[in-house]
């Protein structure tokens, strides 16, 4: 949250922490909403630092039966892979957007 936001909205921005997990900690989750193209929830996720290989991520509330890479548009770019209802997700940059099917 930027230094100026409101005090009383600062607690918002932890629930998609607490509702969508990484096994990094370099790797935080900055959105966890509803997809508005398609079905599903659309993840974002932030990384100061290069991460090498693939991020796991899970619902504390569901299980992940089906994962794709996405845009900033929500259109699906590739299918990824969902293991034991964790998905496994490349950073190939600071940011990444995925389309969770619960």
């Amino acid at each position: 949250a930027a230094p100026w936001a409101d005090p009383l909205r600062l607690p918002l921005g932890g629930l998609s922490d607490e509702a969508c997990i990484t096994d990094d900690e370099n790797v935080e989750v900055t959105a966890l909403k509803r997809a508005l193209r398609g079905e599903g929830l659309i993840v974002r996720l932030y990384s100061p630092v290069t991460i090498p290989g693939k991020v796991a991520i899970s619902l504390r509330c569901g299980r992940i039966e089906r994962a794709t890479a996405c845009d900033a548009r929500e259109r699906d770019l590739e299918e990824l892979e969902v293991i034991e209802g964790r998905a496994l997700v490349p950073m190939r940059g600071n940011i990444a957007s995925v389309r969770l099917l619960p």
